[in-house]
């Protein structure tokens, strides 16, 4: 019985060494360093979308005047 177990730990030993060779393939990884200019592009398609929205406000400036024009004419 004592066997198997010291079978299974000389086992271990062997993964860990074949796990090193496979450390320095993720270095390759760091290479996608030319994501950042796509973040660059999607900032543009917003502004777009800007201007509209101030012509919006204008159109309810108008409407709250005559409101104030009511209740002067209940006295």
């Amino acid at each position: 019985m004592t066997i198997m177990s010291s079978m299974s730990i000389e086992a271990r030993n062997l993964l860990q060494t074949t796990t090193q060779p496979n450390l320095p393939t993720i270095p390759t990884l760091p290479n996608p360093t030319s994501l950042p200019p796509l973040p660059s592009i999607p900032p543009t398609l917003p502004q777009g979308n800007f201007p509209p929205l101030p012509t919006i406000p204008s159109l309810p400036k108008l409407t709250m005047p005559p409101l104030p024009s009511f209740p002067t004419n209940i006295p």
